[in-house]
């Protein structure tokens, strides 16, 4: 039986992430996420470091932050980043969900940051937020054609099981602070 799986191109967008916060000057790049042993997460860490690396920036693993899903996380994660010795100047955060909750806690103090996947209102809070897109329109347009596709087949033609879409960034206000 095949299965069809859709993903975006995570290590390339943590990287893409990273690197445009070090186009800004920033050398302590937090990363802030959920699940880090998911294999989304698991990719977008390594996207992380791998764009520091590029950039000859030494990886402090203290830099982590992981479980963050909620105001309180968010707030705990930062307390604890931004008390240790040298803290970072920027965030990645590495889903909507702790971006989210990064933008509540991040307001009278904030700090330049990008998230990856674009949320509901984040061209519109102050700063507005840089993020990763997704294009979850474009995902499922793609889906709807290999149902399509394995529906009725060419003879021939051999589907990938896996499709892994370019994300892109979308630049707004959140690093520029």
């Amino acid at each position: 039986m095949h299965t069809d799986t859709f993903t975006e191109d995570d290590e390339a967008g943590a990287h893409l992430a990273t690197t445009h916060l070090l186009s800004h000057g920033h050398r302590r790049i937090a990363y802030i996420g959920d699940m880090v042993h998911l294999s989304t997460e698991t990719k977008r860490v390594e996207g992380w470091r791998r764009a520091l690396r590029d950039a000859g920036v030494d990886v402090d693993e203290r830099l982590v932050a992981s479980g963050v899903s909620d105001r309180e996380s968010a707030a705990s994660a930062l307390e604890r980043l931004r008390g240790i010795d040298d803290p970072p100047t920027a965030l990645f955060s590495a889903n909507a969900r702790s971006s989210m909750a990064l933008a509540h806690v991040l307001r009278g103090r904030p700090m330049p940051y990008v998230g990856f996947g674009d949320f509901p209102m984040a061209d519109t809070l102050t700063p507005s937020v840089t993020v990763i897109d997704q294009d979850p329109r474009r995902i499922g347009a793609l889906a709807a054609e290999r149902v399509f596709a394995r529906l009725q087949p060419e003879p021939g033609v051999d589907l990938d099981e896996v499709t892994v879409i370019d994300v892109s960034l979308v630049e707004r206000e959140s690093c520029g602070l």
